[in-house]
């Protein structure tokens, strides 16, 4: 794959807010030691990705509540980092989905409720969908901060209502 690309992102699968994630380029010397150490000598998976340029831009943080958008957060990096994770050092900035966004999440729906996943965060970097997060999708507080909509109440009344009887 870095033969194909002039730079990647690799990052651990188990990870989160960007923990893990390096830059490997074609005239790194060290990369093969670099993706080891992460990989704990091929005993840890990872993700390896084509790095999009348009990531210096920012990334959208996309919220579904069953396949169903409910908005979305633009991540930007701090200045003289690349992460535009909130974790690692960058700010969220209110933005609006496009039609792109919106086929994403069309594309995406059936499959997310067909695996049961009923609340989770996408990322999509230059009209791409980057990831799924499915186990602690951050930008909820943040979305409700720039929107005014209380997203955490109807989420709890959605679980409520999907629960099986007990």
């Amino acid at each position: 794959m870095l033969e194909r690309h002039n730079r990647l992102t690799v990052k651990p699968v188990d990870g989160h807010g960007g923990q893990g994630i390096i830059f490997i380029e074609q005239d790194d010397s060290d990369w093969q030691d670099r993706v080891r150490h992460l990989t704990q000598d091929q005993s840890h998976w990872v993700v390896t990705q084509e790095y999009l340029a348009a990531a210096s831009q920012g990334d959208k943080r996309i919220l579904l509540v069953n396949g169903e958008p409910i908005g979305g957060i633009l991540r930007v990096h701090a200045h003289g980092l690349e992460l535009n994770n909130l974790d690692a050092g960058g700010s969220a900035h209110a933005c609006e989905l496009d039609t792109n966004d919106l086929k994403i999440c069309s594309a995406i729906k059936t499959d997310l409720i067909e695996k049961g996943v009923f609340f989770c965060g996408i990322d999509v970097i230059g009209g791409k969908l980057i990831e799924i997060n499915v186990t602690s999708p951050t930008g909820l507080r943040e979305l409700t901060q720039f929107s005014g909509v209380n997203h955490h109440h109807k989420i709890i009344k959605h679980l409520e209502k999907s629960a099986p009887a007990t």
